[in-house]
């Protein structure tokens, strides 16, 4: 498994390895070659997490996958598809057969289909 997989499938952020704030500071070399080793490592202050030093790649990485799962994205591309079929004139015949339709055209299209629960 990849060391991106790897972070996306964590759920707790106490199971990256942990190097504290002095540790950055002074063995910044350590603490990078960590990070490229198990894709990201917990920085604690007092032994509070305090922040995530990660690998560049594993940051571009994740930057990709983000706006490949982009849920507002993925909304707005079917709601423009379905815009789009609503634009043309069949469907637009067909929405106007429904608005004109009698209650009984009504009544026998919910029947056909099977009823409001079918």
């Amino acid at each position: 498994m990849s060391k991106i997989a790897n972070l996306i499938q964590l759920t707790d952020i106490k199971s990256l390895p942990e190097e504290s704030a002095t540790a950055l500071k002074n063995k910044f070399k350590d603490v990078r070659q960590s990070a490229a080793k198990f894709g990201a490592v917990r920085i604690t202050s007092h032994k509070k997490t305090t922040g995530v030093y990660m690998d560049i790649k594993i940051f571009r990485e994740l930057l990709e996958k983000g706006a490949q799962n982009d849920p507002l994205a993925n909304l707005t591309a079917e709601f423009d598809a379905l815009y789009q079929t609503m634009q043309s004139p069949d469907y637009q015949d067909k929405m106007g057969d429904v608005f004109n339709a009698s209650d009984a055209d009504l009544k026998s299209a919910v029947s056909l289909s099977g009823g409001l629960d079918g």
